[in-house]
């Protein structure tokens, strides 16, 4: 059974997915002989790993760097890859050229912070059949936006945070 599948079963049957940070090869060559279902490479490394302030300047040469070292620890999971700040905003062509990159380096799957303005990527990668894991709620590339690192408020994009969550999940199942 393909992972996908087995994250499909899980699902199905009500039991949590364990998905844990890794950002080099000595904690996912730990890892690799745990039962966790994944490991997410995130650009929380930029702060975690380099002593950065924020996530921001992180970039995807850097993610897949990590990725590379990840994937050669923990042969055996799943991977997902974070997009990086402003890595899928700059239109589909280079949205695109930035996934392969990461796809190159390893990784089984993409996350991606937010719906807005991502639909078009979202439907051509599930075309494709690159899995993708949206992310909402604390989304700190938007920190400078929404006040620091935390989840949205009622202000954030002019509609209820709630609202927003419900909206985003919804989409998120439609391409499930």
């Amino acid at each position: 059974m393909s992972v996908l599948e087995s994250f499909k079963q899980l699902k199905a049957e009500g039991t949590k997915i364990v998905v844990v940070t890794s950002h080099e090869y000595w904690s996912a060559k730990i890892l690799n002989d745990t039962d966790i279902n994944g490991i997410l490479i995130g650009d929380d490394l930029n702060m975690v790993v380099h002593g950065h302030e924020d996530t921001l300047s992180c970039d995807v040469e850097t993610i897949a760097m990590h990725t590379r070292a990840v994937k050669k620890g923990a042969k055996d999971k799943f991977l997902i890859a974070g997009m990086p700040f402003m890595a899928n905003r700059k239109g589909l062509k280079d949205s695109l050229d930035n996934v392969e990159i990461l796809i190159k380096a390893g990784a089984n799957a993409l996350k991606i912070e937010g719906v807005d303005g991502n639909e078009e990527l979202y439907a051509h990668l599930s075309q494709s059949g690159i899995p993708t894991i949206g992310h909402i709620g604390l989304t700190p590339s938007h920190h400078n936006a929404i006040g620091g690192f935390k989840a949205p408020s009622d202000s954030f994009v002019g509609r209820p945070a709630a609202t927003t969550f419900v909206s985003s999940e919804s989409f998120f199942q439609s391409c499930s």
